[in-house]
């Protein structure tokens, strides 16, 4: 009987961090590319978990020209070593947002004063 091997990789949405690959309830792996001898019928599962396990946003002013500010707490995975932020409305090449990027503490919770 001729058997083949079949690749698989799990890539998690914004937001979310792969944990593992289980088969019949059993973990098989806990890397994201996985690759699995062809024998049959299989059905493998992903898993993922939040990357953000919470997030707090406190009002502190309100500003004319520049709007509300707010102090942010965002609580991360302990995966998670470097938050990159991305503004919708600011162009990068143009402009660097602040923060731009941010490094989780001992607790895994970056804190920033946004507008």
């Amino acid at each position: 009987m001729f058997r083949d091997e079949a690749p698989v990789t799990a890539q998690a949405s914004d937001c979310c961090l792969f944990t593992s690959w289980h088969e019949d309830r059993l973990l098989v792996s806990e890397s994201a590319e996985y690759s699995f001898t062809v024998d049959g019928d299989r059905e493998l599962e992903a898993r993922f978990a939040k990357a953000i396990i919470s997030k707090e946003f406190v009002f502190i002013l309100e500003n004319f020209f520049l709007g509300c500010k707010y102090d942010v707490t965002l609580e991360f995975d302990s995966q998670i070593t470097k938050v990159r932020f991305i503004y919708p409305d600011i162009d990068p090449d143009e402009q660097t947002p602040i923060p731009e990027e941010a490094f989780p503490d001992e607790e895994g919770k970056v804190k920033i004063a946004a507008f």
